[in-house]
């Protein structure tokens, strides 16, 4: 347990001294650059490592609980791969074509955003009926909403009403899961509340 905390750590304060640096960098380009492409860049990546850091602490959040330590790793690793590609990007390290490079961009965030819904949503605690199916529904939506995106991003079937029907679908599984990010928490303190008060 000791061990997985100072990893923890150790993990955290590398994404905070990474997003600081490139912040005060970032800073100093704002008060002092001329708007070109390298200020551009590094813009991008500061928001990119910004995004990244946030995405990981809350993929951290499951990382001592024993059961759920391989996905907070997933997670982790996940962003981490995805900041690196974003970084080498940025900086034209690798050129892949522009269609190409917006969907490997949007995959890898995708889905360590699902990973992090994921890790907060296992977070809540479920002893309520109300609050388990919740819960459970919220996750499966979490990952039909980021499969139906990179099925439309990697795989359109260029027949407009199917096309319509994913674009249809994806809308309905994104706002009933975001609905059910928000509703899940709340349903827990209402039955928490309930069950202190009987």
């Amino acid at each position: 347990m000791m061990r997985a905390m100072e990893l923890k750590k150790a993990f955290l304060m590398g994404f905070v001294l990474a997003f600081a640096a490139a912040a005060a960098l970032a800073i100093f380009v704002v008060l002092f650059g001329k708007w070109g492409q390298f200020e551009l860049q590094v813009l991008l990546t500061t928001a990119s490592i910004g995004v990244y850091s946030l995405i990981a602490l809350c993929c951290s959040t499951i990382y001592q609980d024993e059961k759920w330590k391989w996905l907070a790793g997933l997670g982790i690793a996940t962003c981490g791969i995805g900041l690196a590609f974003a970084v080498l990007t940025n900086w034209e390290l690798i050129k892949p074509e522009l269609e190409n490079l917006l969907k490997l961009r949007f995959f890898f965030l995708s889905v360590a955003m699902a990973i992090a819904a994921t890790s907060l949503m296992i977070r809540v605690a479920a002893r309520a009926t109300a609050v388990s199916i919740s819960k459970g529904v919220t996750i499966c939506l979490i990952w039909i909403t980021t499969g139906l995106v990179n099925l439309l991003l990697f795989e359109r079937t260029h027949v407009a009403r199917a096309d319509e029907m994913l674009l249809k679908l994806l809308a309905v599984s994104g706002i009933l899961g975001l609905l059910g990010i928000i509703a899940t928490p709340i349903l827990k303190k209402i039955a928490t509340g309930n069950g202190s008060s009987s």
